[in-house]
């Protein structure tokens, strides 16, 4: 999923999961999902696209690992400032795999299974994990929908990497907004934490949120990240 949002008060990439990444209407290659600079090309292809001149990078869950993958592999010249919300750094390791929730650990064989009916019955539980509250069913409806159209081979390929950008999280020279819920099941509160360590971090811990603080609070999200945005 790749989409570019401009707001009145500044411009904003929003990396959910950018490029050909198998989600939504994205390409979905057989294997392009190992190598970080595929990924940083990826991204790199939404700002021009865009024409996003210096953006603000809103990365959400696994985003938070792409954009990282393209800090890593191009920098930060043309990057003004990143919102990591409820954003992993890490994947495949160990203290990355800890810091991933219970709940959502135990539906990763039935998100890459390719039966239809165990894979439906796993995307309803990953979209009822993503709330502290439970989703209404219109709700639980129309988001399962979405992510069904990722193939569970792609969700395979996704998990299947080994990558470790979490001292870069901490160092970046960029500002940086760190947004986590306080209740989420799928990235646990400690990986804000880690990465509000960052000096030029700022750490806004959402109280009775789960793993979607824009869905869950809209209106703060929003005004939160103006802020960051005028301060910029």
């Amino acid at each position: 999923m790749a989409r570019a949002v401009r707001l009145p008060a500044g411009r904003v990439v929003s990396s959910g999961r950018p490029g050909p990444s198998g989600h939504g209407r994205s390409g979905k290659p057989e294997d392009a999902y190992d190598e970080s600079a595929l990924w940083a090309a990826d991204l790199a292809a939404v700002f021009d696209s865009a024409g996003a001149d210096a953006p603000v990078v809103v990365a959400w869950s696994y985003g938070g690992l792409a954009l990282l993958d393209y800090l890593a592999e191009r920098g930060t010249d043309r990057v003004a400032g990143i919102n990591l919300v409820g954003a992993v750094s890490a994947i495949g390791t160990e203290s990355a795999t800890e810091r991933l929730g219970s709940e959502y650990i135990a539906l990763m064989d039935g998100l890459t299974d390719t039966d239809a009916e165990r894979s439906i019955e796993a995307i309803e539980g990953l979209v009822r994990v993503c709330q502290a509250e439970p989703p209404s069913e219109r709700e639980l409806a129309l988001m399962a929908g979405y992510n069904a159209l990722c193939p569970p081979r792609v969700r395979d390929a996704l998990r299947s990497r080994t990558v470790d950008h979490e001292a870069l999280a901490t160092s970046v020279d960029l500002p940086v907004l760190v947004t986590h819920g306080a209740d989420d099941r799928v990235v646990d509160p400690a990986t804000g934490e880690l990465h509000a360590e960052n000096p030029r971090a700022q750490h806004s811990v959402y109280r009775g949120v789960g793993h979607s603080p824009f869905l869950e609070r809209p209106e703060r999200f929003t005004r939160e990240l103006l802020a960051f945005l005028d301060d910029l």
